[in-house]
């Protein structure tokens, strides 16, 4: 009866608990209290493994509750990089497309700017010709009575009245461009001499 493995030896010995208490009332005492113990610590055991089988089954759903809420985050913060990157790039192409039109805007009135100088420009060659000086003032030198003609020095001064405003114009406009420019990544000319 040794050699039998411990729960065959405890099940016979259940079994036949009355011929042994029969036979040694204190052996049959001292087996009943080895079966109860025995029956208490696998009662134990059933609801140690249940608990742990209810503990294993309640992690499992909190690591599935975890790994949605994790996937929901990162479905949301990659949506929220490609909202803000599309965003990004969109105001970016305004921003070009609002330099392009303010560009188009400033070769438009630098044009009329241009018409207006070309045609200073042709009149005061035509006032220099009538005077006989074929060459302007720069490409050769200046005869002494340049300074004491009237006519020349009544000229100049209609001429820088005329061109003084239109200077103005044309500072105010370069500015302008230039601060155009600071919403685009590089600098790109007007395309006007």
């Amino acid at each position: 009866m040794q050699l039998m493995p411990e729960d065959q030896r405890l099940q016979l010995v259940s079994q036949n608990l009355d011929a042994f208490t029969e036979f040694d009332p204190i052996i049959g005492e001292q087996l009943k209290e080895q079966i109860a113990e025995r029956r208490a610590l696998e009662e134990a055991k059933r609801k140690l493994l249940k608990s742990r089988r209810r503990a294993f089954v309640a992690l499992r759903v909190v690591e599935k509750a975890a790994k949605k809420q994790a996937r929901i985050a990162l479905r949301q913060r990659q949506a929220d990089i490609t909202r803000a990157a599309t965003e990004a790039r969109k105001a970016k192409a305004q921003r070009k497309r609002n330099f392009i039109t303010a560009r188009k805007g400033l070769r438009a009135e630098l044009s009329s700017q241009r018409k207006s100088m070309r045609a200073l420009g042709a009149k005061q060659r035509r006032i220099y010709r009538q005077l006989g000086y074929a060459k302007l003032r720069h490409q050769q030198p200046k005869p002494k009575s340049y300074r004491r003609s009237s006519a020349i020095a009544e000229a100049r001064r209609e001429l820088r009245a005329e061109l003084k405003p239109l200077k103005a114009a044309m500072r105010r406009l370069r500015i302008k461009q230039q601060q155009g420019q600071g919403c685009s990544g590089r600098r790109q000319p007007l395309g006007i001499a």
